[in-house]
């Protein structure tokens, strides 16, 4: 009898607390609901740059413009924006590309690498590249240009191998 005397008004507490931090004065939801999901699941939520979690989830968010960034090692991030309207659910589902990865050594090492005129370090090298046609340059001092145009499809694992003359 004394347990249901104590329990049973913080139940009660509780209940209504959960209520008002949804609902206004006036009965009206105060926040809205986002639904992340991803493929392959467990990557990281990002909400305006702000880590919140892991997909498969619903957060709770007050109403306004947001920014959605879906992190997994290994992938390309995902990013989008929402519109939170109190009351509502708004969902927001990913599938995650594979991140292309671009092996690039020479000999002699330490020549520049460039990608499509941007200069990304020295060899050896390993670039991380979304799918897409490259113009890769390798360059060093005393040594003739090395150019190559390497087409990369999301996953791939690809390597250049130069010898500079």
């Amino acid at each position: 009898m004394e347990f249901k005397k104590i329990v049973y008004p913080i139940i009660f507490l509780i209940l209504v607390l959960s209520i008002i931090s949804c609902t206004n004065i006036t009965g009206k939801a105060t926040s809205g609901s986002l639904s992340v999901s991803s493929s392959p699941s467990s990557a990281e939520i990002y909400i305006n740059g702000e880590l919140k979690g892991k997909t498969n989830t619903v957060l709770s968010l007050l109403p306004g413009k947001y920014n959605i960034e879906i992190k997994l090692q290994g992938y390309n991030t995902y990013s989008t924006k929402i519109d939170i309207v109190a009351g509502e659910l708004e969902k927001v589902g990913a599938t995650l590309v594979p991140v292309s990865t671009l092996a690039v050594s020479s000999t002699p090492t330490g020549a520049s690498v460039w990608v499509n005129n941007a200069l990304r370090g020295t060899t050896t090298k390993t670039l991380a590249l979304n799918a897409g046609t490259y113009k890769i340059k390798l360059s060093k001092s005393g040594y003739l240009d090395y150019t190559n145009s390497v087409t990369m499809n999301p996953g791939d694992k690809k390597t250049i191998s130069a010898v500079l003359i």
